[in-house]
C-alpha cells in the first residue's frame, strides 16, 4: 500500500496554494511588461528621431502642475511654461509649451525640433545613454523570466493536483541530517522546516550522494514533532528530475504531501598535474 495514496489532503493544499503564487506573479508580469513596452518604445523613438535647427518665438506664457518627491514626502510643485511658436519645412506652422524659468514673451531663441512629432528643445538631444539601453534590455528580460515562471507554476500546480505513485517505486531516499524551522512571516504563526540532507538513493544516477535540502512550509506538512531519519519521494514525472517533489513515510501517517528539493551546486575542479 506503500504507492497508494489514501490522504491527498496536504498535496491538494500545496496545489491550491500555487494558485495565490500565480496571481502574484501575473500581477508583477503586467507591469514590468508594460514599464518594458515603454521602456524599448521610447528607445526606439530616441534611436531613430532627427532634428531640425531652426528659430522660434515666445508667444505666450503658464503654468503646469507635477508631482514630486518620495512615497512619504509626495506633493505638487508648480513650473513656468512657455509657448513656443516656429516654422519648420515640411511641418505646418505651430507651437509647443516647454518648462523655462526665464525666457520672456517677445523673445526669439534657437530651437530644435523633432521632425517627426514636433517636440521642440532648447538644446539637441543627445543619443540615448547607458541607463535607456539597460532598461530596455533589462525589464523585458524581468518580463519574460515572470511569464516563464508563471508557465512552470501553473504546470507544476497541475502535476502536483494529477499525482498518482500507483505501480511507481520512490525515485529518491533523501537523508535528513538536520531540520531547521523558521517563521514563515512576522504575521504567520507558522514555520518553513528546511531539511539539510543527502539522497542515498536516487533515480537520476548523478544525483545519488548529492548533499541538498527539502524545504515545505508547516501548512503543507503532516502534524510532526520529529523527522523521521529518512523519507522516500517521488519526482511528479516518472524518471524526469523535478524541483517538486511528493514525499510520504510511514512515521508520518497516511498523509502524502510536497516539498521543494535542491541540490547544492558543485563545481567541476580539475586537480593539478602531479
Amino acid at each position: 500500500m506503500a504507492n497508494i495514496i489514501t490522504d491527498r489532503t496536504f498535496i491538494n493544499r500545496a496545489a491550491r496554494g500555487s494558485i495565490g503564487l500565480v496571481v502574484v506573479l501575473i500581477l508583477f508580469a503586467a507591469g514590468f511588461s508594460a514599464l518594458g513596452y515603454a521602456n524599448v518604445t521610447g528607445l526606439a523613438k530616441d534611436v531613430s528621431a532627427t532634428y531640425a535647427a531652426t528659430t522660434g518665438d515666445v508667444i505666450s506664457e503658464g503654468t503646469t502642475k507635477v508631482r514630486e518627491g518620495g512615497r512619504r514626502s509626495r506633493h505638487w510643485v508648480e513650473y513656468r511654461t512657455v509657448t513656443i511658436e516656429y516654422d519648420v519645412a515640411g511641418l505646418a506652422r505651430t507651437s509647443d509649451s516647454i518648462r523655462d524659468e526665464e525666457l520672456q514673451i517677445g523673445d526669439r531663441i534657437d530651437i530644435w525640433v523633432e521632425t517627426r512629432d514636433g517636440d521642440v528643445f532648447l538644446e539637441k538631444p543627445g543619443a540615448p545613454g547607458f541607463w535607456n539601453w539597460t532598461w530596455a534590455i533589462v525589464v523585458p528580460l524581468i518580463a519574460l523570466g515572470l511569464l516563464l515562471s508563471i508557465v512552470l507554476t501553473v504546470r507544476s500546480s497541475i502535476r502536483l493536483k494529477n499525482f498518482d505513485p500507483a505501480g511507481r517505486e520512490p525515485d529518491f531516499v533523501f537523508a535528513i541530517d538536520s531540520v531547521d524551522a523558521q517563521q514563515a512571516s512576522r504575521r504567520s504563526k507558522k514555520r518553513i522546516f528546511t531539511l539539510q540532507g543527502a539522497t542515498e538513493a536516487n533515480s537520476i544516477a548523478s544525483r545519488i550522494g548529492a548533499t541538498g535540502k527539502l524545504v515545505v512550509g508547516e501548512k503543507n506538512l503532516p502534524p510532526v514533532t520529529n523527522f523521521p531519519a529518512r523519507l522516500t519521494g517521488y519526482y511528479l514525472t516518472p524518471g524526469a528530475e523535478s524541483t517538486d517533489v511528493v514525499l510520504h513515510t510511514p512515521e508520518l501517517g497516511d498523509s502524502w504531501w510536497s516539498a521543494v528539493l535542491s541540490f547544492e551546486l558543485v563545481l567541476d575542479q580539475q586537480k593539478p598535474a602531479p
